[in-house]
């Protein structure tokens, strides 16, 4: 090679240039479109493990019921999925009624959910979901105690200890068009939080032989099962299904979300687009220093070409050198990237920030996966390249004889 390609990158990089105004606007420009990036990714990232967690805890990760009824033969049912009990971590009957909940003069809607108490804790996770009091079986003056939801609490003005009534509708053995409602008495032993908003405005737990006594019944509605993994959840669900016929159902829990979930999902991808514009017109700014950097070196450029720089050469250069800045840039966004996304958390912790209501959730922990870095790392440097193109092609074109007729 006639002439040293590093003698034109050491001079071309040399670190005095990082104190050009342009230089640093650039970088800068660079870094807060990744580190916004970074941000929009990871929370989104984030709410779907939230979400997708909240849903687990309450629904596990697989359910099997009966359609249009309730199990009576569970031994018989739970026999035929033993085949499959190597994947079982663990495993909850559940017995679910429309109800209705009543206290200080107010009414609402609730979906009791009688279940084991033994299981409580390894498939509701209840320890970790309670909000106001603690875990507790034992009765209180008489009355049985029962969990709900802190929203459902609130609604109804209910705090630790309140006792109200719970409603079980009942066709009158009278006459069809007629009622004979069930009326019992609990006591609220503590509110959960079970992440989701839909979950705690509605739900209310009570033991499953309390439920089964009341309603007058020795079936359930269904068996909940935590497996070793929610990524064989579908699979698993799919093996059951065949072996248990079609008078039951095997639902994992991302079909029972399915429209829900592949929302959050697309929803996240169209988020990464939109806010790559911002990363976009940060890397404009790689093309405008690279073009003033051109004219200013004309001279410079036109003497390298005369001791023997190539054009390849020239375009390789400028090339590399906005590779460089887009890798300072992508560094730096990283880095203030995980740095607001830390912020987020905090200030979630002391504002609400997520409105429950709309979002459905009060609180999401920001995640960072490597595939979402690995794309917002491809993706800035790629545009950087691109952003250099063009003013590296238009050094190379220059011509030695006019940059240097004058000198």
């Amino acid at each position: 090679m006639s002439f040293s390609f590093w003698v034109l990158v050491r001079y071309i990089t040399a670190w005095r240039r990082f104190f050009d105004i342009s230089i640093l606007l650039t970088i800068g420009g660079v870094a807060v479109g990744v580190a916004v990036l970074v941000v929009a990714m990871s929370a989104f990232s984030g709410f779907e493990t939230t979400l997708k967690q909240a849903i687990i805890e309450v629904v596990g990760h697989v359910s099997v019921y009966k359609r249009g009824g309730r199990i009576d033969n569970v031994d018989e049912i739970k026999k035929e999925i033993s085949k499959y009990a190597k994947d079982i971590v663990d495993e909850m009957r559940f017995l679910q009624q429309e109800s209705l909940v009543s206290s200080k003069g107010k009414i609402s809607a609730v979906l009791l959910n009688g279940i084991e108490k033994e299981k409580a804790q390894s498939l509701l996770n209840i320890k970790k979901r309670i909000d106001q009091g603690a875990v507790s079986w034992v009765e209180h003056e008489g009355l049985p105690p029962a969990y709900m939801g802190k929203e459902l609490a609130k609604k109804l003005s209910l705090k630790i200890g309140d006792t109200f009534n719970v409603i079980f509708p009942r066709a009158s053995k009278q006459s069809v068009s007629d009622l004979n409602p069930i009326v019992k008495k609990f006591y609220l032993v503590a509110t959960i939080d079970l992440g989701k908003y839909e979950y705690n405005s509605r739900f209310l737990f009570i033991d499953l032989p309390l439920a089964q006594e009341i309603l007058s019944t020795s079936a359930i509605t269904g068996i909940r099962y935590k497996l070793k993994s929610a990524s064989i959840a579908e699979a698993w669900a799919r093996k059951v299904q065949e072996d248990i016929g079609w008078t039951y159902a095997a639902v994992d829990w991302r079909q029972q979300n399915k429209n829900y979930l592949s929302a959050i999902e697309y929803e996240k991808y169209v988020m990464f687009f939109v806010v790559l514009i911002i990363l976009i017109t940060a890397c404009v700014n790689v093309t405008t220093s690279l073009f003033v950097l051109v004219l200013k070196k004309y001279r410079d450029i036109s003497l390298y070409r005369t001791l023997g720089a190539s054009p390849l050469m020239i375009v390789t250069l400028f090339c590399v050198h906005g590779l460089f800045l887009g890798s300072v840039g992508l560094v730096l966004g990283l880095i203030l990237g995980w740095s607001m996304c830390i912020g987020f958390e905090v200030l979630q912790m002391l504002f609400p920030l997520m409105p429950s209501d709309i979002y459905k959730i009060s609180f999401i922990a920001t995640e960072f996966r490597i595939d979402d870095l690995a794309l917002i790392s491809l993706t800035t440097l790629l545009i950087c390249f691109l952003s250099t193109l063009i003013p590296a092609i238009r050094g190379a074109k220059m011509s030695p004889i006019e940059g240097l007729k004058y000198e």
